[in-house]
């Protein structure tokens, strides 16, 4: 509905392939500059993998993307398949990672 409304002319472009073009990752994964972790499903069916490697392609050298494919899990079903810890404790261990101090895994999530 925001395609129809104009809300940001400009910016947003008016038709859906247009959107779909200029909101590729692809064209700004050379560019990330925070550490950004992409998590994808090979079974999503509504995200290709394809997707998911076409990034990491465009964010070869680029030390702040990295990326993790699992199996199972569909389209954002990955609490379901992992547990509901699974998540929460990628995002803290990846966090971790990038804080200052010492890392440790923690033994509840893994």
């Amino acid at each position: 509905p925001y395609l129809q409304d104009q809300i940001l002319p400009d910016i947003i472009p008016s038709t859906l392939p247009g959107y779909l073009v200029s909101s590729d990752a692809n064209h700004i994964a050379s560019k990330i500059q925070v550490p950004t972790l992409i998590l994808h499903a090979h079974d999503d069916n509504v995200v290709g993998n394809h997707h998911w490697y076409r990034v990491m392609l465009a964010g070869q050298g680029n030390k702040n993307i990295v990326g993790m494919m699992k199996t199972d899990a569909g389209h954002n079903g990955f609490t379901a398949v992992y547990g509901s810890n699974w998540v929460g404790c990628v995002i803290k261990t990846y966090v971790e990672y990038w804080s200052p101090g010492k890392f440790t895994l923690d033994q509840k999530c893994f």
